[in-house]
């Protein structure tokens, strides 16, 4: 059955206690159980089962976890006396730990003729399943105790609960278990106190004792680091004090917990499922399972308990009022992004500088050399109804292993398999079918590895054609793994099929990458030693910035001999001239410089349009055009902000015309904007460089193309959509999923969005014009400015409205126009002069110094003439403020 109890993230945690007959006590039945035919596994199965029970824990009460506190996993393998191996797993825990680990609850999970579990007959993202690991940990070195007649073996299972309790347990009848067959007793001990420190965390320690023949340390330790590859927000510490040397290594986590909310979803079961899910609830009222129901189902947060309540009530038939619940809760439509059901404990947006970061540390690789690629898909309802979601990671490292073939590391929800690849269906059904898009054959084999085999990727290092070793490391996220048998040593893999075609393309692309002999750590290199080498120029001489000027193409220029001298080809270092032009700003601010801080200056591209006036942005007005208009809305295309500007100049408004994407001026423009207490937004195409720019600027709030707009404007999208082309680098940025979702927008309408422009999906796009042309500029203007009153309720008119420093009273204006012209009227000749000798220059002069020579030459002029002097005096004279 199962225990639902309320945990600190407000969901209910399950625990089945369902009655059950298995043999733990013959080292045949665990070897049936495990899968294990290797006595050396067993101290990794024993390893795997604690460090998932710990990570799992963790993830479960992530609330705690969320400020600034990296949860951790220490590891700790030890030889001890008498050929003993100690394995000490401690984890990061909560207050909660103290409410799940009591004698009760301990006796429930070590009864042998039950089930006990928080992980059985749910589908979830979780990295166990059968749910009785924890028994298994237990019997392993019992059982082997009773095949090798070793009674006297009495090494307890002990659990520490934040250092303020000790649980000890033992199994105390071996002799019966070996003669008699009979079921193990168990015997639990509080066996101390520890007064705590004020200062020490909340913690859960397990400590396991096994025979020495049990551990092979090189499998354990890989199975250890593996574990923290792919969970890059918990840090691991793994120590092993072996009696011939000590050795240890810490991974700090490269990316944050978050508290996450993992759901299930009544897509995921059938209803016989469902049945048998609620059927293990410990406790079975009505209101149990309805808050059961409604907490840990998604499509359950969307019911009132009452509704729940009265469904459950309606019948006294338990099958029926389940099938009632059931259809209810299908009455819930998915999301339209099938894949917004899978959440994570933590930014995925980041996951792919994590995952890089974990295995540059971990591996000694250099980031250009790690590949990462996330592959979402959805098992779509079949005749039963069943879906759900699925995500492939797979990373690619070119390693430094002393031999040359493919080395394969398998995953299962973040977890670490005993197994070289559980991707196999282990029988002779062909699972996999991809299509070589050059040749245009297709294949289908039975394992994910004849995939890589077909792009030159072998574990048989004869037929590895990639150059150095490749470390592929593989992790499949989904809240439903079928397993073929007891042991999990093989999983369906039809509904992750579809994936085929996808890591077939991934892994072709990087077999093309490893022929060319230009990498990008040695343009990295090169664009920072001439990034160096120019700030140390700056620093002798400032007027290089003005007088040594460089633009993009300069470096690219410095750049080129350099690495053609490295051994790439003119042709590959032109393929690459984006890329190395890409890098210069983010290089110039790894230094804390600024691009044209340097002297290094891009094309005026962006315009800024504001009250009748077209100013274009470069670094030396930014801080001038910075202080112009109420709002700033930025513009992708040129002809559309030509027609909206005579609009904006009413409000005070200034229109920044992008002309594409956005440049590094404008984007520093509309920084410096908003500090100066501008409002900021944005408006561009609903297509993949549309959204994507929106992207740079998150902190600007985007006001359209949008399903928003359409709907705000009354429009229907037939009217204005035209088929899309999403074959670009634009596209796959958007899906990258690396960057901020600009406002307004949530994670599920951002993907909305993008599966709008997928060329897999729909394939459509909305530009600006076509809005333009059914709606005419003045109503179009009219939802801009509605947009923007709406977001940003207040405006600094200061920033619009010219306040002049003074304002003479009109005679004093019409006495300087005089003045002036009688000044004008006199040097008219001198004048003429000076413009006849500045037509035949010979040679050049510095136009600046010339200027002040001709103002001192006119005021020479006029300087001691008498006449000049007394019509100004009668002009004066005139002058009165009575007339």
């Amino acid at each position: 059955m199962v225990t639902v109890e309320q945990n600190n993230n407000n969901n209910y945690d399950s625990y089945s206690d369902e009655s059950q007959t298995t043999d733990y006590t013959s080292i045949e039945g665990i070897r049936t159980k495990t899968g294990i035919d290797d006595d050396g596994t067993f101290g990794k199965f024993i390893c795997k089962e604690l460090v998932d029970n710990a990570l799992d824990f963790i993830e479960a009460n992530t609330k705690d976890f969320v400020n600034g506190y990296s949860p951790f996993v220490n590891i700790e393998i030890s030889e001890e006396e008498n050929e003993i191996i100690k394995i000490k797993i401690k984890n990061s825990s909560n207050s909660n730990n103290k409410q799940f680990f009591t004698k009760e609850r301990l006796y429930k999970i070590f009864d042998f003729q039950r089930y006990f579990s928080s992980k059985r007959h749910q589908y979830i993202i979780k990295r166990g399943a059968l749910g009785d690991g924890l028994k298994e940990v237990l019997v392993i070195p019992y059982a082997f105790a009773i095949e090798n007649n070793n009674e006297s073996w009495n090494y307890p299972l002990i659990i520490n609960v934040s250092d303020e309790k000790i649980f000890s347990i033992r199994i105390t009848n071996l002799s019966e278990i070996k003669r008699l067959g009979e079921i193990p007793k168990i015997d639990i001990k509080e066996i101390g106190l520890i007064k705590k420190e004020n200062n020490t965390f909340n913690l859960t320690e397990i400590t396991v004792y096994i025979p020495k023949k049990f551990s092979d340390y090189n499998g354990i330790k890989q199975l250890l680091l593996n574990y923290g590859l792919f969970n890059a927000h918990i840090t691991f510490n793994i120590y092993f004090n072996l009696k011939s040397r000590s050795f240890g290594y810490r991974y700090n986590a490269t990316q944050s917990i978050e508290n996450w909310s993992n759901y299930q979803s009544i897509y995921y079961y059938l209803l016989s499922e469902f049945e048998k899910l609620i059927y293990s609830l410990e406790h079975k009222t009505n209101l149990d399972i309805a808050k059961y129901v409604q907490k840990n189902f998604r499509e359950g947060t969307n019911i009132k308990i009452e509704e729940l309540l009265e469904i459950l009530n309606s019948s006294n038939n338990d099958d029926k009022k389940l099938e009632n619940v059931y259809k209810r809760l299908r009455e819930i439509p998915p999301p339209k992004n099938k894949n917004e059901q899978i959440k994570f404990p933590f930014d995925s947006r980041k996951r792919e500088q994590a995952i890089q970061d974990r295995v540059k540390k971990m591996f000694d690789i250099d980031e250009e050399k790690i590949e990462y690629k996330k592959i979402p898909g959805y098992y779509p309802h079949d005749e039963n109804g069943i879906e759900f979601p699925f995500i492939l990671e797979i990373v690619v490292a070119d390693s430094h292993l002393n031999d040359k073939r493919l080395y394969l590391n398998s995953n299962i929800n973040y977890s670490n398999t005993l197994v070289y690849n559980p991707f196999s269906s282990k029988t002779d059904e062909n699972i996999w079918t991809w299509k070589n898009k050059n040749t245009k054959n297709i294949k289908s084999d039975y394992s994910i590895t004849d995939i890589l085999a077909d792009c030159g990727f072998s574990h048989d290092s004869n037929k590895h054609k990639q150059g150095n070793g490749n470390l592929v490391c593989i992790n499949l996220i989904s809240p439903k793994i079928g397993y073929r048998n007891q042991s999990k040593t093989s999983i369906h893999l039809k509904p992750f099929a579809s994936s085929a075609q996808e890591i077939f393309d991934f892994f072709k692309t990087i077999s093309h990458k490893n022929k060319n002999g230009l990498k990008k750590g040695d343009i990295i290199d090169t664009v920072r030693h001439l990034i160096d080498g120019r700030i140390k120029k700056v620093k002798e001489n400032k007027n290089v910035i003005n007088l040594g000027r460089w633009t993009r193409n300069t470096v690219f220029y410095y750049s080129r001999p350099i690495l053609i001298a490295m051994g790439a080809t003119a042709q590959e270092v032109g393929k690459k001239r984006g890329y190395i032009t890409g890098l210069i700003q983010e290089i110039c601010e790894e230094y804390g410089y600024k691009r044209h801080e340097l002297g290094i200056i891009a094309a005026e591209r962006a315009q800024l349009y504001f009250k009748g006036e077209s100013l274009g942005v470069g670094f030396a007005q930014l801080e001038e055009l910075a202080e112009k208009g109420t709002d700033l809305l930025i513009i992708e295309k040129e002809g559309v902000a030509d027609v909206l500007a005579p609009f904006a100049d009413e409000k005070g408004i200034a229109i920044l015309n992008t002309r594409g994407f956005l440049t590094e001026y404008a984007s520093e423009l509309s920084e410096l904007a908003e500090e100066k207490h501008c409002n900021i937004a944005i408006l561009t195409d609903f297509d993949s460089s549309g959204l994507l720019i929106s992207t740079v600027l998150p902190n600007a709030h985007r006001i359209g193309i949008d399903f928003r707009t359409l709907e705000k404007l009354k429009l229907n999208q037939e009217d204005v959509e035209e088929e899309g082309n999403t074959n670009d680098n634009h596209f796959k940025g958007l899906i990258k999923m690396d960057y901020e979702i600009p406002l307004p927008y949530d994670e599920t309408e951002w993907d909305d969005m993008i599966d709008y422009l997928d060329s897999d999906k729909h394939k459509k796009r909305i530009e600006i014009d076509s809005v333009l042309k059914v709606v005419g500029n003045e109503r179009f203007w009219k939802f801009v400015l509605d947009e923007l009153n709406s977001v940003f309720k207040k405006r600094d008119y200061n920033r619009a409205v010219d306040i002049p420093d003074y304002v003479p009273p009109k005679e004093i204006d019409e006495l300087f126009t005089n003045i002036k012209k009688i000044v004008s009227d006199f040097q008219v000749n001198e004048r003429e002069d000076i413009i006849d000798e500045l037509k035949d220059i010979k040679g050049f002069i510095n136009v600046k110094p010339k200027e002040e020579e001709i103002k001192d030459r006119l005021r020479a002029n006029v300087q001691d003439n008498t006449d000049i002097k007394n019509k100004i005096l009668d002009v004066i004279k005139k002058f009165s403020f009575n007339n």
